[in-house]
């Protein structure tokens, strides 16, 4: 989530503009941003967000919501790459996606078509590191 976003659900919670929120309006900021409810209770149930007096300042919120939903980092994704590419060839063959589904669940045959027809670009029926790079950053922009 960008941090423009944060701030302006943010704006609309805090309203007498002292970049506080208590905890009732940190639900309402939440559900203003789509957090779904299993989500903040286990933002709740994790102790190093809350404060004692259940107050939460807009920079802890940012850090909060901003890194943990940022875009995939480039050295996750080559790794994610080299774990793929099982026979080092620099590339990524078909059967090597079946792997995906330890990370995303269930991928399908048709799943796999669908990506090499969107994503292998050269048509060489592997997919090298920029096509990777490529899916990775537009898959992470779905979530």
């Amino acid at each position: 989530m960008e941090e423009k976003e944060i701030r302006q659900a943010f704006d609309k919670v805090d309203l007498d503009r002292n970049n506080i929120i208590n905890k009732k309006e940190f639900i309402e900021f939440c559900k203003l941003i789509n957090i779904k409810e299993e989500k903040i209770k286990e933002i709740f149930s994790e102790e190093k967000n809350i404060k004692n007096d259940d107050s939460y300042r807009y920079e802890d919120i940012k850090v909060l919501f901003v890194e943990e939903d940022s875009v995939i980092k480039e050295e996750d994704i080559l790794e994610s790459f080299k774990t793929l590419d099982k026979d080092g060839k620099g590339s990524i063959a078909r059967e090597d996606l079946t792997r995906l589904g330890d990370f995303f669940g269930q991928v399908t045959d048709e799943d796999i078509d669908l990506l090499f027809q969107a994503y292998d670009k050269n048509m060489t029926g592997r997919l090298e590191y920029d096509e990777f790079k490529e899916l990775m950053l537009r898959t992470s922009e779905l979530k």
